[in-house]
């Protein structure tokens, strides 16, 4: 019986390790914890090697930002503002395969942004804001801006945290159908007002389908096709199983 159950928990231990490499499906996904080549950035934009903890140890002083630390994690995007440059940057995604426009599909990502007015223009109110952005064949599809403002008696710094979801009918009036998608971040300082500093995380580009109570579902995983290495594995416990169970029946004396 021992025996038994020890062939039971192995097995479950290799099939656990075949299960674990399915992946989800998504087009694009980054939550910068190592470098890459997902992304080409223009102006003050980095996307490698920053991480969320220096960026507060590095702030300290000027702004209280473990209010990210819970929100952003590991690696993030970073980009900083002077009140010098209206378009501090943008950072922008290799051009992912194509897709329907009849096929829904969702962005997400979290942000976290600090800012202080250091340039008052003397309009009714100074803006901000980061504009993620989905091109297909280099034409705007659809746009979502983040902004901040603020006005002559209104605050001089703030430090604000979120997440942002654009769910399937966000993107469901894309027109036609487009060889080649990108994502892109911009970010802006209107009227060169603000030093500010922008942090993006965990960026998610995925697939969805209709159905459903709620009328969106994510798209099914298919089943994972095992690689040639867990095969190997699979192959090499079982041998070594069966060669275990031999040896125990031969050493075994006859009552």
């Amino acid at each position: 019986m021992r025996h038994g159950m020890r062939f039971t928990v192995v097995l479950a231990v290799l099939f656990g390790v075949l299960v674990g490499q399915a992946h989800a499906l998504v087009l694009f996904v980054d939550s910068f914890s190592t470098p890459t080549s997902n992304w080409t950035t223009t102006g003050n934009v980095n996307t490698v090697g920053i991480s969320v903890s220096s960026v507060i140890q590095a702030q300290q002083g000027r702004y209280d930002l473990s209010s990210w630390g819970r929100s952003l994690t590991g690696g993030i995007a970073l980009a900083q503002m002077n009140h010098d440059s209206q378009m501090v940057g943008a950072m922008t995604t290799y051009e992912m395969n194509p897709l329907s426009r009849s096929t829904p599909f969702s962005l997400s990502f979290n942000y976290g942004i600090a800012w202080t007015l250091v340039n008052p223009s003397g309009n009714t109110g100074d803006i901000g804001y980061v504009s993620a952005l989905l091109r297909g064949d280099g034409k705007l599809l659809a746009e979502k801006d983040i902004q901040w403002s603020t006005t002559s008696t209104g605050p001089k710094s703030e430090i604000t945290t979120g997440h942002i979801t654009l769910p399937a009918d966000y993107f469901q009036n894309l027109g036609t159908d487009f060889a080649k998608y990108t994502l892109e971040f911009d970010f802006h300082n209107t009227n060169n007002a603000f030093d500010a500093i922008v942090g993006i995380d965990d960026v998610v580009f995925d697939l969805w389908y209709t159905g459903g109570e709620n009328g969106l579902l994510p798209v099914p995983v298919p089943a994972p096709v095992p690689e040639p290495a867990s095969c190997l594995l699979l192959a090499s416990g079982l041998a070594g199983l069966g060669a275990y169970a031999k040896r125990k029946r031969l050493g075994r004396k006859p009552v």
